[in-house]
């Protein structure tokens, strides 16, 4: 017989609530450009740090930050 143990998530449990502006609600690309440029600031525009502290590699940042029209200083 095959047994599987259950699967027991490694992430945090996924937030079901709608993040509002006013009486609109942010698109998941919004939200994302809205976190890098807040994690940016923090880190006092240091990708490789803001890269770390998100948990994605430094290329894609720099992939975002140009997606989204960013400056880095």
């Amino acid at each position: 017989a095959l047994r599987l143990a259950p699967v027991v998530p490694s992430a945090a449990p996924v937030s079901t609530e709608v993040v509002t502006v006013g009486a609109a609600a942010l698109s998941l690309e919004e939200l994302e450009r809205r976190h890098i440029v807040q994690v940016l600031a923090e880190t006092g525009g240091k990708v490789d740090v803001a890269a770390q502290r998100l948990g994605i590699p430094r290329s894609s940042l720099y992939a975002k930050i140009k997606r989204f029209g960013l400056t880095v200083r």
